[in-house]
This record gives structure tokens, sequence and C-alpha cells, in this order.
């Protein structure tokens, strides 16, 4: 594999819906703080990383499984690239709600990282779908166990729940045009505390993480073909610089870069 490309592995929908895998070996990584809307379940396959959630940072090293709830801000920060290695799977909520809660950073090691990479080898093989499905959800029941058990990180808070709903606030309206005002007016809170706050809480700030969900919601439509430049008229970006240099940051490559992979592997 080429070590300075980023390879997608596609999971053709008609198998599995709402599934992606992502494998990262590379030399050159620029992430700054950004979101995912997918459940987010990697394994650190080489080299080891510290990775910032809301105010709190944690160690990743080599056979270290990760979960990463839905919207929750993040940054990894590798010790040294050149020897980085993790593959991903992100998984759409709706799969599972319902049924199964994560909202918990977890760092999981031992018998749950084996079946882990069991489904990884059976989403590239191609196996049956129906086996494929049986494996994910055996999956996703013997780590939400075991998240509970293990928990580093749990980002919600009855404490912080202004908070809760400026975010959640956000989630719902990151299209729009939102100002400090805004969001001082609706939830009683002057924008110097809110920002304080909200910093501290989320390890970001409203705006950054308006943006974050804009280029995490701009992946989908570039997943389903959809122009840049109609991105950038749809999500609100000021232009296509705009929108490609806030891409590359969060994601690694460009737009292009990543369209162009993804229309290899259907």
């Amino acid at each position: 594999m080429n070590s300075n490309k980023i390879k997608y592995l596609k999971i053709n929908k008609s198998i599995m819906e709402g599934i992606e895998i992502k494998q990262c070996i590379r030399k050159e990584q620029s992430y700054k703080k950004h979101v995912h809307k997918e459940l987010s379940i990697g394994l650190i396959e080489m080299g080891a990383t510290v990775v910032e959630f809301g105010n709190e940072s944690y160690r990743f090293e080599k056979n270290d499984l990760i979960i990463i709830p839905p919207l929750l801000s993040h940054r990894c920060s590798p010790d040294d690239i050149d020897q980085w290695q993790f593959i991903m799977v992100y998984i759409d909520p709706k799969y599972y709600e319902s049924k199964m809660e994560f909202t918990k950073v977890t760092k999981i090691q031992g018998e749950a990282v084996s079946g882990f990479q069991d489904f990884i080898t059976s989403m590239s093989d191609g196996m049956n779908s129906m086996r494929i499905e049986e494996q994910l959800i055996e999956l996703l029941i013997q780590l939400e166990n075991t998240s509970k058990k293990k928990t580093l990180f749990e980002y919600q808070s009855m404490d912080e729940s202004k908070l809760l709903d400026i975010k959640e606030y956000i989630d719902y309206h990151y299209k729009e045009e939102l100002s400090l005002h805004n969001l001082e007016e609706m939830f009683g809170i002057n924008k110097f505390t809110l920002i304080r706050k909200f910093k501290t809480f989320f390890n970001t700030t409203p705006r950054a993480y308006k943006l974050q969900l804009k280029v995490a919601e701009a992946k989908k439509y570039l997943d389903n073909g959809v122009d840049v430049f109609e991105i950038c008229e749809e999500m609100g970006f000021f232009d296509q610089s705009h929108f490609i240099r806030e891409f590359k940051k969060m994601n690694g490559i460009s737009p292009m870069e990543y369209k162009k992979i993804i229309g290899e592997k259907r």
C-alpha cells in the first residue's frame, strides 16, 4: 500500500447500509479538532497517539481499541507519523439507536480486539451479508458491555445541562446563520461565559463546532457524488477555497482526493 495515501474501503450499501471502513497508513497528517456523525470504533495497528476529548487527553497504543461517540469533538496527535497506522469503522447511529447506547469514550484491549479484527476481515473479504451483520451485532453488544466497565471520559453531565442544550441546538441548526448574540438571548447566558464554558467542556468553541459539523456533513454529500460547488452552496461555506481548506485540515486529504478514492472503490 502507498504509505502516503489514506485508503478508504467503501462497503457496498446493498451489503451493509451505513457502514464505512477507513484504513490509514501515511506520513503526512495534520488533523484539527473535528467530529464524526457516526459512532467511531478504531484499532491502533502501529505506533501510539494522544487523543484530546473535551479538556482531557488520553494515550492509545498498538492493539488498543477505541470507541468515540457520535458528535464528540476530538483531535489525534500521533507520536511518530512514520510509525502510525490505524483502522476505523464508522457506524451510522440510526443502525443501533433505541437498542444500544454509546456515550462514553472507551479504551478496550483483549478479546474484543479479536472480535473487531474478525469483523474487519469479514467486511473486507465480502463475506455473506447475513454473517457480516451477525458479527457486527455481536461486536456491538460486546463493546457496549465492555464500555460500561472501562469508561475513560463521559461527555454528558447533568451539571452542564445548559451547555448540552446549546450543543444540541447547534447539532440541528448548523447549516443556518448562528450568532453569539442569538445564543446569548436564546439560552440566557452571556457570550463570554458561553465561549469559556463551552470550550472547557467540549474542547472547542461554538463556531468551530458548527464548522466541524458542516465538514462532517459535506463528507456524506461527497459520498453521494454531489459536486463541490453545490456542497459549498448548501452548507454555507464562504467559497470553495474555504471548504477545501477546512476539509483537508479535518480529513487529511482534499475533497477532490476523497471523492476520487471513493469513486475507485465503487
